[in-house]
């Protein structure tokens, strides 16, 4: 089984959760329309909030409903382990506001539930290529050496331009970092270092393990079905 490609969708970090479920909270509301969950919004016409709302989908937070949105049983776990402060947070700075431990366990249990979302596809590769690399390094500015895009396009199967590769590698990173899969190693030059916590090697290793599973039973049903036309055949 393969996977698709990792997309951009610029959003920084998995705390930014917090602003796009808060309204659930405010409203003590299962479903919520469109004007409701964009409450912290300036409206939900815009990229911001798509890019927001396409990480709670991804994390299974939420469903779309027509013009509503549900909450799952996920975003409800999400809700009831908010870090405190946030209820004592203005409303521009929720997106500030730390994931609790308790959020984090449960990010790590969609991360590794087999659902092949594309954040969960983006942290996969990430993972991959800290594997590919050694963690040697990971840029700090837009503008990095041409052979280390031309590696890691290789490696995601894309042909994406310095500026969009720097983004999914560094939002990525923040990603793993906040959920313990990641350490990163300050330094002076254009690229800092990067290596697995004991978490990350695990967790790669769920990866690893889910799709081989997922591909012995593509080639499994592919050999049935096989069988089946000869059977008919003869």
């Amino acid at each position: 089984m393969s996977l698709p490609e990792p997309k951009n969708y610029t959003i920084c970090y998995l705390r930014w959760l917090n602003k796009i479920m808060k309204p659930f909270k405010d409203h003590s509301k299962d479903r919520l329309s469109v004007d409701e969950i964009a409450t912290y919004f300036t409206s939900y016409k815009t990229t911001n909030f798509r890019c927001y709302r396409r990480l709670a989908l991804d994390f299974e937070m939420i469903s779309v409903d027509g013009a509503h949105f549900n909450i799952t049983e996920y975003g409800k776990e999400f809700i009831f382990n908010f870090n405190p402060v946030i209820n004592f947070t203005a409303k521009t700075n929720i997106p500030t506001v730390d994931l609790s431990n308790e959020q984090k366990r449960l990010l790590l249990k969609i991360l590794t539930n087999g659902n092949w979302t594309v954040h969960k596809v983006n942290i996969y590769w990430f993972l991959r290529f800290i594997e590919v690399t050694n963690g040697e390094w990971i840029p700090k500015g837009k503008n990095f050496e041409q052979k280390k895009l031309d590696l890691v396009n290789g490696l995601f199967g894309v042909n994406y331009r310095k500026r969009t590769m720097y983004e999914i590698l560094n939002f990525t990173c923040n990603f793993c970092m906040e959920l313990g899969l990641v350490e990163r190693i300050l330094s002076t030059t254009n690229y800092d270092k990067l290596y697995l916590t004991p978490l990350g090697i695990e967790v790669n290793n769920v990866f690893s393990l889910d799709l081989q599973i997922k591909k012995s039973r593509l080639n499994l049903t592919s050999n049935i079905l096989n069988n089946e036309k000869r059977i008919k055949i003869s």
